[in-house]
């Protein structure tokens, strides 16, 4: 067998590395793993749409607004889970789609820089609705 043919394993990063980013050193990519995995179960039941401009145009912050509105209304739900009519109000009242949402991820799943950033907002909002609901 030609050793081109041979299976290789992928090489592991050292503990600890990150690139050379120093915001990213001995954190785990988990948190980002759970956000992709969360955004696409949480829009596994919308209907599938065609990607608008605005789904090409989704930045971070507009992301993160939406993933936690999303995610506060599982939260305030008696299921966990947000209802198809929560989420189709939400999406329309922040003028994107379920499709803009999944094409960010898709679009920027592997930068772990910008989805720790972005994993990182959604839970400082999250946290931030929170303390409101205990100050109520």
């Amino acid at each position: 067998m030609k050793e081109s043919d041979q299976r290789r394993p992928c090489p592991r990063p050292r503990a600890g590395a990150a690139g050379g980013n120093p915001s990213l050193r001995g954190r785990a990519a988990r948190p980002v793993l759970v956000l992709v995995a969360w955004t696409g179960t949480a829009l596994a039941g919308c209907s599938s749409q065609v990607a608008s401009p605005a789904a090409e145009a989704l930045d971070p912050e507009d992301f993160v607004e939406t993933y936690v509105a999303l995610r506060l209304a599982a939260m305030e739900s008696s299921s966990g889970v947000v209802s198809d009519r929560d989420r189709d109000r939400i999406l329309a009242q922040r003028g994107t789609s379920a499709e803009a949402l999944r094409a960010f991820v898709e679009r920027h799943g592997e930068d772990l820089v910008l989805m720790e950033d972005v994993w990182d907002n959604v839970q400082k909002g999250i946290r931030e609705a929170q303390d409101g609901w205990t100050a109520r």
